[in-house]
């Protein structure tokens, strides 16, 4: 069964979808338009990079925290989202790896409310194809943030992945590591490949999620453990179903629900092998648990 709800748009009179247009370009506008301003910024921060690095990340950490903060302020006071983060508690300012379900571009903001009021916002680190780096923006600034490009090849990956890392330990740098063991953004054609896969390898068959790609979650675990007091599993849902961007901040979308499962670092398994069982285990609880939210959505919906 291939289980993958979309956002619908809000039915609205002609008078009403216009004001929706033009405020939805306003935003769009306020939202895009400091980017460049903040990538000129960066490059002037290479200066730094042989005199302090450490002032470096630190006037990053800075744009990282104001861009990132204005976007969160957009969602949760402009845009009027009502954003439940639901699930454990999770302490100010720990070293996580973080990893969450993919559904679209507007995970991605919301994921940033979280870190947020966990005052990690700055220190937010993607795991990113590799093709958006080249992407004017958001795509340069994460560079400057030592975000991972990765080309999903685990052969040409892997040494880039452990020199950040080894970045990362040695100057003691606070992380968030976050990643989409997914892949990609979950899509009914998407889903179905992985069904086919998951059949084929005779693992259990999800229907909301699909089978994580677990090398480079391993990778960050066993090279950062040391650094880290926890992992975070959220499951992100979307009880009207999943918006775009442009839903996201047009008003559409009215409600979000973020999941938070904690666990702490001396439970995570170490083996490799014991590592992967775990986390495919994880995402089966993952599939289970947006069952269960989308149930009582639906539920909701009719009393």
């Amino acid at each position: 069964m291939i289980s993958v709800r979309y956002q619908k748009s809000i039915s609205k009179s002609m008078p009403h979808k216009a004001m929706s247009i033009v405020r939805g370009l306003i935003l769009a506008t306020i939202i895009f338009s400091p980017l460049p301003l903040i990538n000129f910024m960066q490059v002037l921060t290479l200066v730094f990079i042989p005199i302090s690095p450490k002032i470096f990340r630190a006037i990053n950490r800075f744009f990282a925290n104001y861009y990132w903060g204005f976007l969160v302020f957009m969602i949760e006071r402009v845009s009027r989202i009502r954003v439940d983060i639901i699930g454990d508690d999770v302490p100010i300012k720990e070293n996580a790896v973080v990893d969450c379900n993919h559904q679209n571009v507007s995970d991605i903001p919301l994921l940033m409310v979280l870190a947020w009021r966990k005052k990690r916002l700055g220190d937010l680190k993607f795991f990113a194809k590799d093709a958006v780096k080249y992407i004017p923006g958001p795509g340069w600034g994460m560079f400057f943030l030592d975000c991972l490009y990765v080309k999903r090849n685990w052969l040409s990956d892997r040494q880039k992945i452990d020199s950040t890392f080894k970045k990362f330990r040695t100057h003691k740098i606070p992380i968030w590591i976050v990643s989409f063991l997914e892949g990609t953004r979950i899509t009914p054609e998407k889903l179905a490949h992985s069904q086919s896969f998951m059949k084929r390898r005779g693992l259990p068959i999800t229907n909301n999620v699909m089978a994580p790609r677990t090398k480079g979650f391993i990778a960050s675990v066993t090279s950062l453990r040391s650094e880290l007091q926890a992992v975070y599993n959220l499951t992100l849902h979307y009880p009207s179903g999943i918006p775009n961007l442009w839903q996201l901040f047009n008003g559409d979308c009215k409600e979000v629900t973020i999941h938070v499962k904690r666990t702490a670092i001396e439970d995570i398994p170490e083996a490799d092998s014991d590592l992967e069982s775990w986390i495919q285990n994880e995402y089966l609880a993952k599939d289970r648990l947006i069952d269960k939210l989308n149930l009582e959505s639906n539920t909701l919906s009719y009393t």
